[in-house]
């Protein structure tokens, strides 16, 4: 295990940690060792330590057997697509197991209606950008996403090469802004409760979606992007791993 520069020291160590246990023989044992030597070997204080620790249990990727140590959450690390913490959309689809392509079908700007204005705490009618964007897995339609910008927040041209950027990197780019949380409403739909979303989706291939309302939040807890997600189930899978109140 290399020492860690100490820029961001709670991600960088929470990085560290899995590189390390992706390197482990988990068939022999999934045991940690104690935090004062993870501290020793990566060049942090436990503090630090501890707090990538509790992210990581958080996640359940690791647990804590009190009096006995911490050990890494083997069914945890199989999974290939967690719907906690997400991923880019694009990665998604390429741990799915799929070659992705993606397609901005539609870039407006317009009033917000009274929800938008409420998911992004703007005026109703305040100017916000939409983004109709498509992710294909082999050629199939995947995920069919609507992400909705206040234009106050946007600095640069509005157009398909800037809107095709990975959200995160559109966000740091484009609004000098990093997405720290977001809020997720989760909801099925199918093509036809929703006879537009059969312009997106074949029905013959799409038996169901997952529909995601998702308000991305900055550092300051302030909401900046409001999307819409439709998610074809046939094709990508969500997994998480939840832990039990009470222990």
């Amino acid at each position: 295990m290399k020492k860690i520069k100490p820029i961001d020291l709670a991600v960088a160590t929470e990085k560290a940690i899995m590189e390390y246990i992706h390197s482990l023989d988990l068939g022999k044992s999934n045991k940690l060792p104690r935090e004062e030597e993870l501290a020793k070997r990566l060049g942090v204080s436990r503090i630090t330590v501890r707090s990538a620790l509790a992210q990581l249990a958080a996640e359940g990727t690791i647990f804590r057997k009190q009096g006995k140590g911490t050990f890494v959450n083997t069914e945890a690390i199989q999974i290939q697509v967690n719907f906690s913490p997400i991923e880019d959309f694009r990665k998604v689809i390429i741990k799915s197991g799929y070659k992705v392509e993606t397609e901005i079908r539609q870039i407006t700007v317009r009033g917000a209606t009274s929800n938008e204005s409420l998911e992004l705490d703007i005026p109703v009618n305040s100017e916000i950008i939409i983004i109709d964007k498509i992710f294909f897995a082999d050629k199939h339609a995947a995920i069919y996403c609507i992400d909705r910008i206040p234009t106050a927040l946007f600095v640069g041209k509005i157009n398909k090469t800037n809107m095709s950027l990975p959200q995160a990197e559109l966000v740091k780019k484009h609004m000098n802004r990093k997405i720290i949380w977001d809020k997720v409403e989760l909801l099925t739909t199918t093509t036809s409760e929703i006879p537009d979303l059969e312009r997106y989706f074949e029905s013959r291939q799409t038996n169901s979606l997952l529909k995601c309302n998702v308000v991305n939040f900055d550092e300051d807890d302030k909401p900046i992007i409001y999307s819409t997600e439709y998610i074809n189930t046939d094709l990508i899978k969500f997994n998480l791993i939840r832990k039990k109140s009470g222990y």
